[in-house]
């Protein structure tokens, strides 16, 4: 019987066992780490891109939101490159030896998607920042919903 509210309860892990449902939790936790710069790029673009609109600079605009996209791809795929390469990073959350092992495969299937998170993430702060709300919600619908 899944477990409610502990990350257990997605079907397609719950059913593996123990060791698997601790690997998947402990790899979303570990995940966690890369998502912090994403969503300090996502600031910083709300903010630019708000104040190129106010200022009536679409063009600038434009240029801060593809900019400040790439940069949260660029980072956000360092920060998975990272999980990738450092299988010991599970070792921060558990001793067990069968969650370290198949944790660290866990990151490194994450990490694939870290850069278009980033998209997503950054992307939707650009749209927050020229006022386009139906555009965010639609993007993070598909994106992170949809696709999650």
């Amino acid at each position: 019987r899944p477990l409610v509210g502990t990350g257990a309860s997605r079907p397609d892990v719950s059913g593996l066992g123990t060791v698997a449902i601790a690997a998947n939790s402990l790899g979303v936790s570990a995940e966690g780490l890369c998502y912090m710069a994403g969503y300090g790029i996502q600031d910083a673009s709300d903010r630019l891109i708000g104040q190129a609109v106010g200022a009536h600079r679409r063009d600038m605009a434009k240029r801060f939101a593809w900019l400040c996209t790439m940069m949260g791809m660029g980072i956000m795929a360092l920060s998975g490159a990272g999980l990738a390469l450092r299988p010991g990073l599970m070792g921060i959350f558990t001793a067990d030896a069968a969650v370290i092992a198949l944790g660290a495969q866990v990151l490194r299937i994450e990490a694939f998607a870290e850069p278009m998170f980033g998209a997503s993430i950054v992307a939707s702060g650009a749209m927050q920042g020229a006022g386009d709300s139906t555009g965010c919600f639609v993007l993070n619908l598909f994106s992170m919903w949809a696709s999650g």
